[in-house]
Formats: C-alpha cells, structure tokens, sequence
C-alpha cells in the first residue's frame, strides 16, 4: 500500500509531465516515481531495465541541472534568475536521453525555492559574501524502493576584472542533518556533492538571455547521491482458505480479518499481508503448523490438531523491520470428499478439439476441484471451489488422460478418464520421454523409463524423447533447470539446484504440427532427521513417545531402537517403556533411494512416585464431625496436596484433618508430587456422611433487589443453621409466583408498596420459619430491537427516530445515548448537538467513517429516575463508491488542451453535468469518464462536474485549472 505522501508526489510529478508535453493521457506516473500496485496487494512490479537498482543505504547517479531564465512576463526592469533542481540518471534514461524533455516533464524534481536572481548576485558582489545559499528540500521517490533527499546549493564567486560565476552542487539531507541543519558546516565538512563543471560563467549567462532559449544545463559528469530507505510497517495480516474465490472475509467460513479466521484440521490456509516499505522486503512466517515457518511474500500451512493457533509474521529490510500476527481456531476436521461421477465428451475429439469434463462428489464442505491434463491446452487448473467442469483441448492423437482430484481440509480424492484423441495424417507424436540421473561416465545411472524420478540438488539429468512423425522433426526443451531451456536434437542435459518437484517439457515440431511431452523429475533436499521425545525424564514403566522432523527425506523407511519395551519400530513415529532407572538412548535411521541419515535422542528414567496407602477415621462421620486422614507414600521428601470438605490446618502436611457440612458420599483426595525430574500420583478415600440430629434454624431472610421495579425479578435466598432442611415452603403475598418449595425463591410483584415473602424449613427432627419486606417502586424502561441498517459510506447521515423503539412504563421522557464497536467503521451521534439542523434530540444518527465493514450499534436509554435498558444492532456501511481528492491546481503551459479518465481517480461512480466557471479561459467535455478540457485565454478558471455513487446521492467536485500560454504563443 503506497503511503499518502509517495501518492501526492507521484500524481503531481505526473500530471506536470503530461502538460509539459501537450499530450492527451492519463494524468498519472513520474519516471522515478511510478509504482505498479493493485488494490489486494502490497506488491510491486519488477522495475525495468531503465532504471537504476541502488543497493540499500546505496546511491544514484544523477546531475544537478540549471536554466537562466529571462524577465518574467509584464516585468520591464531587466531582471533575470537562475532556476536550479537535480535530475537523476534513471528519469533521464526513462525518456530517452532527452535532457530537456526530462527536466520539463518532472517538474517536481526542481525545489519550490529554485532561483537566484539578478539583484541578490549583485548584493553578494557588493558585500563579497562566497556563502552558499541552499534551496527548499527536493525528495525524488524511487519505484525501486527508497528515495533521494537533498538540497541543491549554489554561491556568487566575483573574478578578476569584474567577471563572476556561480557555482552550484547537491547537498545530500543526511549530510545537513548530521551538521545541525548548517549549510557552511555541512560542505565544509565535505558532505556536498560538487560536480566537475560545476559553474554558469557570466558569459554564459547573458549568452542564454540574448537568444531566449532557457534551456536546462547540465553538470559533468554525474554524481553520486545517497539513497534513504522507508522501513517497512505490517499494517495487518490476514489468511484465507487455500483456493477460496472471495477476496471478502464474509464469503468464506475462513475470512480474512484483522482478529482472526476459523479454520478445520487439515485445510490448508493461505496467509499474506498489508506492509508498506522500501523494497526488497524479506518475510518471515511462523504458525506452528505444517510447515511451521516460511520465508515468502504468502505462506500457506496447515493444522493437524484442533485448538487455538497464532500465525506470526515478521518483515525486515535494510531500513529496519515490523511485526504482525493473527489468530486462527483450528476445528475438527470434515468427512472426506467421494468422486461419484466423471463425463468428459466427445470420447473421441479431433486434435484440439473442445473437450468439456464434468464431474460430481460429496464430501464435507467447500470441496475444491483440480483438473489435470498432461498434454492438454490448458493442462492443468488449479483448486476452486465448486469448479465441476474443465474444458481442454489436446493437440496429439491417441489416447489422453483427465484426472479430476477432489479436495476438502481433511482429504483428497482422484479419479482419472480415458478419452483418444483421432490422429490427423504425418503429424509428429511423442512416444516416449525418459529422464535419468547422469553417471560420472556420462551414461544415465537408472533404467531409462523410471518415472518419476527422483534426485538430489545438482545431479545432472538427461532426458531422451523419441517421436514418430514426418521429418525433420525440430525439439524444444524446457525445465526450469540450468540450462532452463533447449532445442534441436532429441535429447536434453540440465540440472536443478533447489529442491522441489520439476516437469521436463518437450515440444516435437514439423510442418504438419507438434506434440508436447512432460516428464515428472522430484529434487530432493539434502537428507536430514531431529528426534524428539517425550517426557525426556519418565518414570519407570511410563511411556516415551518419540517423534522425527525429516526433511529431504520422500519416501523414507523408519528404524527405531531404544532397548525398552517395545526395543524397536519401523513407524514413522515409537512409543516404549523403561522397567529400571538409568540413561538410555532411543536411536532412529531413516532411508530413502539416496542415502540415509541418523539421530539419537538421550533419556534419563527416573523412580516414579506412588500413594501406597491412604487411611481416614471415621469413614461414616456426622455432618460437622472430624475426620483424620493420614498416607504412606513409596518416597520420601515429596509435596502434599489434600482437598475435601472444609480443612482443619494445613492440607501439605502427611496428615489432614476436614469436616463435612452435609450428608451424602463425600471424598478426600490426595495429591502427590516430586520435583527435579517432575513425578506425581493421586488417590481418592470414599467417606459418607450421615444426617445430622438437630432441627433446621432461620437466622435470616433477604431478597434482592430491594426497593425493585414493578414486574421486575426478585431473588429471595435464606441463612440457616442446625440441621439441614429436608423441605422449604416460600409464600410471597402479591407475587407472582406466590409459593415455592426450592433453597432460593424467584417471583415478581406487580403493584408498588411494601410486600411480605415468608419461608419455613423443616426436617425429620423439627422446623423454624423467618420473613422479610421487599419494597416495589418505578417501572424498567423497554427497548424493541432496532432493525439492522445497511448504506453506503457516500451517505451523509442515517437517522434513526429512537422513540420508536423504546418506552418508559411510567411515561416519562427518556434520555439516549449511543456507541459504536467500530468507530473508525461506523461514527454515531444522538440529538443535534455538533452540527446545526432540524435532528430532535432523540435521534440517532450515523455516518460512514474510513473504513467499510459492520459495527455493533448499541443504544441505552435510561428514566428521570436513573433506571436503564439497552439494545444492539448491527450497522454495514458498503461501498458506494467515491473520488481521491482533487483540490489540486493545474498549470498549462503551452498546449492547446488535455485529456484525462476520471475512473482514475474514483471508484463505482457515474459522472455528469460538467462546467467550466468561465469558458473563455477553458471549455471542459464529458464522454464517459473521459474529461476533455480546451484552453483559450489566460486566466484561471475552474472545472466542476457532478458524481454519483450506488447510493444515488450526487455530489459535486471541482479542481482549478490555470492557463499561461509560454512566449512562443503570442
């Protein structure tokens, strides 16, 4: 994303260009400042080979460039100025070579203070003053990454007999900076760039005034000027499913959001980001998944278990480097997809003939379709969702094979169909392609016909196709590899140095055709193996799970070894079991057809820890009544953790004393542990506890809340003591429910004043009763749900009447407030209180802020007597479409008009009712969103045309144009 500042410099430097030239286009793109960037992206096109590549922190060559310009129109005095600016050797390649066309074109790159005038040279001569005098910062964005800031400078320097000269160079901003900001200091220092023929002669100088020309000067040779890069920023990262169709995070169960997606085991994400910043940019990705790290611009991964995961991401350039991050919940997978159907006709086409596949499945969704076609046209489609049908064409004859693969995050399925292609008379075909690795004899060192094959980074590989056919048959190769590409003979040499799958293609042509053949070549990566296990330190008789990270390593065999129980395995991962303390060492080898490699992972098995015995007296204790509880463990020196009933003392000691304050089966647990390595166990001792002889006893009785609302809840409990109560009975006079027969008693009262809620317990041995008053006053205020709203961000305000939706049972005024969870989203205001119009104060209204997207809208609405209530909805603001700012000033000079697509500027608009304020300075016709503007007279006039976006509001835009014909035009 191209920040705000480098978007400015770009359109003026390119709106200067193209009526410096009295052209009609687009009025975008400076030579040094143009930039490839699309809406989804943060990526930029390759630079081309006009430009210069600074390394970072690096420099471009470039000229400092001067014009002595004569008197400026309506000025009789005889003034003249020098303009000066720096024009570097990429912008001057990009047109051409043509110095003067380069200058006039980017007119940004000479500074806003860029002259020296007659009268302030004569006031140097007079006080014989050499300082230099510097112009206004001039910063030259580079589209291949960082820009070029500094300053140009110039000072008077008087000659013998009365003759003078000024000398100009380029101060770098850095260089100013690191002397405070002090011009002297600063070259003194050396930090100025100062060019060989580095002067304007006073010769020179009258020599320009005389013919009128004002051409640009330039200085030899070029120098020099340092490059300062932007660190890059990660505005946000974002992931999708692998092969979803929708750029829209509403569109896909796994979106792409700034606070996370939701995904299932084993479907694949793909994971990207918003980062401004000076290129190259270099990524970092880390997910825990598999794989769990990545170095590219996306990176895709998948989860093999369900739970919580962050994918991390961290991107670095010479400028420094930023961090980003986004959470994803990984669910359990879905049921695999079954192909039930696949139908391609005809069965039987002609060479490149149509042939339309289509194919049906089931499975958990969204099923992705991938289509193959080895020698079709196209040969291959990538996943998409619901992508049932494939249309290819085949250019060989004989039979041809289309294989359809199914894919949902859990698994794949694929079927393939035979269809023959109808062979047309002596047009070449491919009957065979092999592909070997090269022995150091020059002979292949595996049969010709094994496919696929397979080997390692900088093997060389020959491949031999043979093909029937009229002749002369011509080859052509290609693989990517080094060399990538070959033709002539039928055979083939390359080699690959990084590891991934590759295709040898081969092309047979005569004059009747051709015909294409690939073959399938796996680079391996170097063989590698890291065991794991865990735990590192297990007891005797405890498990070790062993698990192995392989890479380089397709198609490998497993050979555990460990000496417990199991002693060995041939799985990919080992479980065993140790019966005695000491160290061990659990050992693997893996193999595959181009080598082996091993690792050996130590364990240290440990005494476990064992609740031998656990003893608690009574076991049959009365409610309230002590129970003792002691144990033997298999060890000295470990922790104690007791729990149960309500402690007496410590519950770490080998003893534990508890009571329990009811009857029924209880338990007290033990837990056991040891540090340094960690061991522990745990046990449990069942007590029941009998009823307790005594009557239940009310200390007090509550409800809550107390003064309430009429019909609203009221939550009634009591504090007992003495025996636990086998019933209860609540009577609230009024209430609504008038009884009940639970611990706590829920009821509401429907008119105000005092009211009495009474409660008696009982049990086996006898019962007690105890009462209290709740006090019942104004009414809750109601809100009805308000409907959610969606308009677009061009609408300047939806207003909401919020008396509609919510009342007060006591009939009084309520008073609203309002706020928004996405402010930048959604802005919301109530009642007229920063802007003066007819809104009454319980309105709601609400703008479309910066960012498109929803917002949760909540309202409270609260009484005179402090009681409230509130209410959400959700608000959407959509795209209703809109234009960058055009408060920009237009300066013709010499050309009779322009032409220029207002769709560059705005989005998802309409245009209409174009005018010019005064046609006789400049006319101005529309044609679509093609603008046309006719200059006449000098002057200054300005352009209004009228827009329309999706929500059928028009709205006006204006930008000034100035019309000053050069000399040559009177």
């Amino acid at each position: 994303m191209m920040s705000s500042r480098r978007l400015v410099a770009l359109l003026a430097a390119a709106l200067l260009a193209l009526l410096a030239v009295g052209v009609s286009a687009a009025p975008f793109g400076g030579a040094e400042t143009q930039r490839d960037s699309d809406r989804s992206s943060n990526q930029q096109s390759p630079p081309n080979g006009s430009e210069i590549l600074p390394a970072a922190n690096g420099a471009v060559a470039g000229r400092v460039v001067a014009a002595v310009r004569p008197p400026r129109p309506g000025r009789n005095d005889g003034r003249w100025r020098l303009e000066f600016g720096f024009l570097t050797d990429s912008i001057l390649a990009s047109r051409g070579g043509d110095r003067q066309r380069a200058v006039e074109a980017n007119r940004a790159l000479l500074p806003s203070s860029r002259f020296l005038s007659e009268a302030m040279l004569r006031s140097r001569e007079r006080t014989n003053s050499r300082r230099w005098l510097t112009s206004s910062l001039v910063e030259i964005e580079l589209s291949t990454g960082g820009s070029v800031r500094g300053r140009v400078i110039a000072r008077w320097n008087p000659k013998p007999g009365g003759n003078f000269r000024v000398e100009f160079g380029w101060l770098p901003e850095q260089a100013r900076q690191a002397a405070g900001g002090n011009t002297q200091t600063a070259v003194a220092a050396g930090g100025a760039l100062l060019p060989g023929g580095r002067y304007l002669l006073e010769g020179t100088i009258l020599m320009r005034l005389r013919g009128n020309t004002g051409e640009w000067l330039f200085s030899e040779p070029a120098i020099q000027a340092p490059v300062t890069l932007e660190p890059p920023v990660v505005e946000g990262v974002y992931c999708l499913l692998l092969g979803s169709d929708s750029l829209n995070p509403s569109d896909d169960a796994a979106g792409a959001t700034d606070s996370g997606i939701s995904v299932r085991v084993g479907e694949r994400i793909e994971c990207w980001s918003t980062t401004t910043g000076d290129p190259p940019l270099r990524y970092s990705w880390s997910s825990g998944g598999s794989p769990a790290a990545g170095n590219g611009q996306e990176f895709v991964t998948a989860f093999d278990s369900a739970g919580r995961r962050m994918v991390r991401l961290t991107v670095t350039n010479a400028g420094g480097s930023d961090r980003g991050e986004i959470a994803v919940q990984v669910a359990p997978p879905q049921p695999p997809p079954q192909i039930l159907s696949l139908d391609c006709q005809p069965s039987t086409p002609a060479p490149n003939e149509t042939v339309t596949c289509t194919a049906t499945a089931s499975g958990g969704t969204p099923l992705r379709y991938s289509w193959r076609a080895p020698n079709g046209n196209p040969s291959a489609r990538a996943a998409i969702v619901d992508g049932k049908t494939f249309q290819t064409a085949f250019a060989s004859p004989g039979p041809q094979t289309i294989t359809v693969e199914v894919t949902n995050s859990v698994d794949s399925a694929s079927r393939p169909v035979t269809i023959t292609v109808r062979r047309p008379p002596q047009s070449p075909m491919i009957t065979s392609l092999t592909c070997a690795r090269e022995s150091s004899s020059g002979a292949p060192s595996a049969p010709p016909n094994a496919a696929p094959l397979v080997v390692a980074v900088d093997d060389s590989v020959v491949c031999q196709a043979v093909a029937a056919g009229s002749e002369p048959l011509r080859y052509e190769w290609s693989g990517g590899g080094n060399p990538a590409t070959g033709e002539g003979p039928p055979t083939f040499s390359t080699m690959f140095s990084s590891p991934g799958s590759r295709t040898v293609r081969v092309t047979a042509t005569n004059a009747a055709g051709d015909d294409s053949g690939s073959f399938l070549v796996t680079v391996a990566r170097p063989l590698e193996v890291d065991v794991s296990c865990t735990p590192s330190s297990p007891s005797v008789g405890e498990s070790v799970a062993c698990t192995a990270r392989v890479s380089g390593g397709d198609g490998a065999s497993y050979a555990w070894s460990g000496g417990g129980s199991p002693p060995m395995g041939s799985a990919s991962t080992f479980s065993t079991t140790f019966n005695s303390a000491g160290e061990r060492s659990i050992a693997l080898t893996i193999t595959t057809a181009l080598g082996s490699a091993s690792d050996r992972f130590p364990v240290t098995v440990e005494e476990g820890v064992e609740i031998e015995q656990i003893t608690c007296t009574p076991l049959m204790p009365r409610v309230g009544g002590s129970v003792s509880c002691a144990a033997r463990v298999s060890v000295a020196d470990v922790l104690f953790a007791w729990s149960g009933g309500t402690p007496e003392g410590d519950t770490d000691e080998r003893t534990f004393i508890t009571s329990f304050a009811s009857p029924g089966e209880k338990y007290v647990t033990l837990s056991v542990w040891k540090w340094d390595p960690y061991r522990s166990d745990d046990d449990l001792v069942r007590i029941t506890v009998v009823e307790d002889p005594r009557p239940p006893v009310v200390r007090s009785v509550s409800c809550t809340p107390s003064p309430v609302d009429a019909n609203a809840a009221v939550s009634c409990t009591a504090e007992l003591a003495g025996g636990r109560p086998t019933g209860y009975e609540w009577r609230a006079d009024s209430g609504s429910p008038a009884t009940g027969g639970e611990s706590e008693f829920n009821t509401r009262f429907e008119s105000g004043g005092s009211h009495t809620v009474n409660l008696a317990v009982r049990n086996a041995v006898g019962s007690d009763s105890g009462s209290t008053t709740v006090t019942v006053g104004r009414g809750t205020p109601t809100c009805r749900r308000i409907p959610d709203q969606r308009f677009y961000d061009d609408v300047e305000g939806v207003v909401i009447a919020l008396t509609d939706y919510c009342t007060d049972p006591d009939g009084e005024r309520l008073r609203f407030s309002a706020s928004s969870s996405r402010i930048r989203t959604v802005f919301v205001e109530v009642g007229p209180r920063w802007r003066n119009d007819d809104r009454n104060d319980d309105d709601l209204v609400m703008f479309g802020n910066s960012e498109l997207g929803s917002a949760t809208i909540t309202v409270t609405a609260t009484d005179p007597g402090g009681l409230s209530v509130e209410t959400s909805f959700e608000a959407t603001v959509l795209d209703g479409g809109g234009c960058s700012r055009l408060d920009t000033v237009i300066v013709v000079v010499n050309a009779p008009g322009m032409r220029y697509d207002l769709d560059d500027y705005c989005r998802g608009v309409q245009y209409s009712n174009v005018r010019s304020a005064d046609p006789s300075i400049a006319t101005a016709t529309l044609s679509g969103s093609q603008l046309t503007i006719r200059f006449g007279r000098l002057g200054v006039t300005t352009i209004e045309f009228t827009i329309t976006g999706r929500s059928g509001m028009p709205r006006q835009r204006d930008f000034e144009v100035i019309v000053n014909p050069s000399s040559s035009r009177r």
